[in-house]
């Protein structure tokens, strides 16, 4: 049963989710209990994003779905106006509130405890929340459920077209949660991030490797004494930040902003071999190694931290990558080389060489192959 304090509310009236201000999680259970009806003890919340994944919903977020329903919240349209990363993720979903007639969200629509509601609106800090009433498919069901949205000074002025990794997977959500086939159709046309001419350019003038000053593994792994250092601080600075959209770099947060005035100093992160020197590597895991592997398996959709390789070798080859996933990969490149302080100041040994170990094994294999032909 819906929870009868949020049916007391207007339909599709925003609400300032207090917990955003600093109520922790045992305030806000207690408060969203003080009800007329004392047994009721959950709250459906609606998603139209990530959060329509059931299954990541329990595994990722730790949360326990207590049932669920797909569904349509008409007077609403997803736009993709939520700012994001430059170069990377440009963009995020956002759900808006139109009234229009010809305007609606499809998504599922989760019941979860009172305490894994709090979990979730911490998990989702920065938004805020409104009542909607979801029309569960089949007809005749109406749920009365809560619906995260951003508030207006985190968007853009405009929509703009989200990455291609963010666009695969909300439309491969929506089809593994059973959203209406037209509905998945029309958000799979939709328009993706593409490199501008003048973001190529500056990719084709990158120096030759054999041309920059050689750095080991070791040698960029500055500032840390150990992988467990570094988990540390990631944690500790995930806890303190505040989330950039959905999930993984960029989404959650890795990196505590500096304090006003505070002069941040410059760090070295890698991609593609190329190290980058700039006071803007936001994420802690990014820091004094190479992120390739992690940005690969980000476009997979791979737990980013489970399994971290730390930008050891062996790298994950280029050449080798599907399309989709180098461009990925490059765009991550973009996003470092487009800090107004960053400097290419050198190329990862280890990576120089097993690119190279990679395409004599090639050209060995080549010669193979023509010399079978030949016969």
């Amino acid at each position: 049963m819906p929870h009868p304090k949020l049916c007391r509310l207007s339909a599709f009236e925003p609400l300032t989710n207090t917990m955003l201000s600093g109520e922790d999680e045992e305030a806000m259970v207690a408060r969203l209990a003080t009800t007329d009806d004392p047994s009721s003890e959950s709250i459906w919340t609606f998603g139209f994003g990530s959060n329509m994944n059931v299954e990541l919903l329990g595994s990722k977020k730790g949360l326990a779905v207590l049932e669920h329903a797909t569904g349509v919240v008409k007077g609403w349209k997803m736009a993709f106006q939520l700012k994001g990363m430059s170069f990377v993720e440009p963009s995020w979903a956002d759900a808006q509130c139109t009234g229009g007639a010809e305007d609606e969200i499809h998504g599922v629509a989760v019941r979860l405890s009172l305490a894994d509601y709090a979990k979730l609106s911490k998990q989702e800090r920065g938004y805020r929340d409104a009542e909607v009433n979801v029309q569960v498919y089949g007809g005749g069901r109406v749920v009365a459920s809560r619906i995260f949205t951003a508030p207006a000074e985190r968007l853009q002025p405009e929509e703009v077209p989200c990455s291609r990794r963010y666009l695969g997977a909300l439309v491969a959500g929506a089809r593994a949660a059973g959203i209406d086939a037209a509905y998945v159709d029309a958000l799979e046309r939709r328009p993706t991030y593409v490199a501008p001419p003048p973001v190529l350019a500056r990719r084709a003038a990158l120096p030759p490797a054999a041309s920059l000053p050689p750095f080991t593994v070791a040698e960029l792994w500055d500032g840390y004494s150990s992988e467990a250092d570094a988990e540390k601080e990631a944690k500790q600075a995930a806890v303190a930040a505040t989330a950039d959209g959905p999930g993984g770099d960029g989404g959650g947060g890795d990196a505590a902003a500096p304090e006003a005035g505070a002069t941040k100093a410059k760090s070295r992160v890698a991609c593609l071999g190329y190290i980058l020197e700039t006071s803007s590597v936001r994420f802690s895991r990014h820091k004094g190694r190479d992120i390739t592997a992690r940005a690969s398996r980000q476009w997979r959709g791979l737990p980013l931290d489970d399994g971290d390789d730390w930008g050891k070798p062996p790298f994950p080859s280029a050449g080798r990558m599907d399309p989709g996933e180098r461009e990925f990969v490059l765009n991550w490149l973009d996003f470092y080389l487009g800090k107004e302080d960053c400097e290419v100041v050198g190329f990862l040994t280890e990576f120089r060489a097993q690119a190279e170990a990679e395409a004599k094994a090639e050209e060995s294999a080549a010669k193979l192959r023509a010399a079978y032909v030949c016969r």
